[in-house]
């Protein structure tokens, strides 16, 4: 795992206390925390932010702060993490606040012969995004999700664009709004617009149909500062 933080004090410049940060982000890796804090006074002494710190951010005197703008899990040199709907079940919490200009990447090999879901959602899971790629129709749906089961916006596109065995990437870039881009393998899928506000979501995970799964060779997220 790798991450990038961004110093949010402007007290903190000198040399060795940057290197002292750096070290504190490398024992504080977890995908799910947003950052570190550290005393002003001597930033060899960090510890990691809650993981809901970001929802309402309290910076502390005396104290400095830096916060994820990268984020990185690569399983390439494991030839990828399995993912599927049994013990591979793969979740993860968001290092930081969807908000225009962030990027999620993931590089995965798939392996399914009904679905493979792409999937965001708020803590009381209601789907920002549902991105489905189904085999059998060889189409791609996007939908949003309400808590209560009922579906809003709906897009379908002919063509499942997954190619069992082979590396894809699904790449999700936020704009302004609730709007998001999503791309597979380079190219424009759809810009879509959810009914659910961005900043509610909390969840970034992977569904499959039946014994249906992925080999995840990597997940990023970048926040553009």
């Amino acid at each position: 795992m790798s991450t990038l933080y961004a110093i949010e004090n402007a007290q903190v410049s000198k040399t060795n206390e940057v290197l002292h940060l750096m070290r504190c982000g490398r024992l504080n890796q977890n995908f799910d925390k947003p950052g570190v804090r550290f005393p002003v006074s001597d930033s060899t002494l960090c510890s990691p932010l809650n993981s809901n710190w970001f929802e309402s951010p309290v910076y502390e005197s005396g104290f400095g702060y830096a916060i994820k703008r990268r984020n990185v899990e690569d399983f390439n040199e494991i030839d990828g993490l399995r993912a599927d709907n049994g013990t591979g079940y793969f979740q993860r919490r968001l290092p930081f606040l969807l908000e225009t200009d962030v990027n999620i990447t993931v590089d995965l090999v798939p392996y399914f012969e009904n679905s493979l879901n792409v999937n965001l959602k708020t803590e009381d899971n209601a789907y920002f995004m549902h991105l489905r790629f189904k085999r059998v129709e060889n189409t791609i749906v996007v939908q949003d999700k309400e808590s209560n089961g009922s579906f809003g916006n709906t897009q379908t596109f002919q063509g499942c664009r997954l190619t069992n065995g082979a590396t894809h990437t699904i790449s999700l870039t936020f704009q302004k709004g609730s709007t998001v881009k999503i791309m597979v393998d380079g190219l424009e899928l759809t810009t879509f617009t959810s009914a659910i506000y961005p900043s509610l979501v909390r969840k970034f995970n992977l569904w499959f149909a039946s014994d249906d799964f992925a080999m995840i060779r990597r997940l990023e997220f970048t926040k553009t500062p």
